[in-house]
């Protein structure tokens, strides 16, 4: 079946040590030319282009350009990318994996934050995920958006996780997105690039079936 039946698995943390390394964004000052396709890559640790910016609360310095931009945004990730291999987690070593296998395939692949997407579209913070109050709002907030399918509440919060990350794809190929980085900040001299994509708050580009 080709590439679409690849088996997806967490690459060798050194492998992205290299994969952070080699990427074309790393350091650039700000007055630096880009290539916007390739430079947004989270596929490696955090470069920590923000170390020493006091403007930042402490958790933040460290953080990915694309976590900090979200912080100022008013949504924060419990979890900051890593500036070591022997501080990243599982999960994201599958999500660099995940990243890796995409870009490989499509040059448009974007990341998001799907609590950020849920946090946009309902204007507020809503539940836990993992509480029912919490999967039940986000799923009334989904539903504001899109037809979902008749089974929708006995889906797990990954799966309704994983519909929202595929609505907001499908409204960054419809100008229903922002994507939210700090490049723009000229009070601070290196960016790394990196960037999320939220939905636009309060709009919709149209209803999908």
């Amino acid at each position: 079946m080709g590439r679409s039946s690849r088996r997806i698995r967490p690459s060798d943390p050194s492998r992205r040590r290299a994969t952070a390394r080699n990427c074309p964004r790393r350091g650039r000052r700000v007055d630096q030319p880009s290539d916007h396709g390739r430079d947004r890559c989270p596929g490696g640790l955090s470069e920590g282009c923000h170390l020493g910016d006091d403007r930042l609360a402490p958790k933040f310095r460290g953080a990915r350009c694309s976590e900090v931009a979200l912080r100022r945004a008013g949504i924060a990730v419990p979890f900051v990318t890593p500036q070591r291999v022997s501080e990243v987690p599982a999960w994201m070593t599958v999500g660099f994996s995940v990243w890796e296998i995409a870009t490989e395939v499509s040059a448009g692949v974007v990341e998001t934050y799907p609590h950020g997407i849920f946090w946009r579209l309902a204007g507020r913070q809503l539940f836990h995920k993992q509480r029912a109050e919490g999967r039940d709002a986000r799923i009334a907030t989904l539903r504001q958006h899109l037809e979902l399918p008749a089974d929708v509440e006995r889906w797990g919060h990954d799966a309704i996780d994983a519909l929202a990350c595929a609505w907001l794809a499908w409204c960054v190929n419809r100008g229903g997105a922002v994507e939210i980085s700090c490049t723009a900040d000229l009070d601070w001299p290196l960016h790394d690039g990196s960037s999320l994509w939220l939905p636009i708050a309060n709009a919709d580009p149209a209803r999908s079936n």
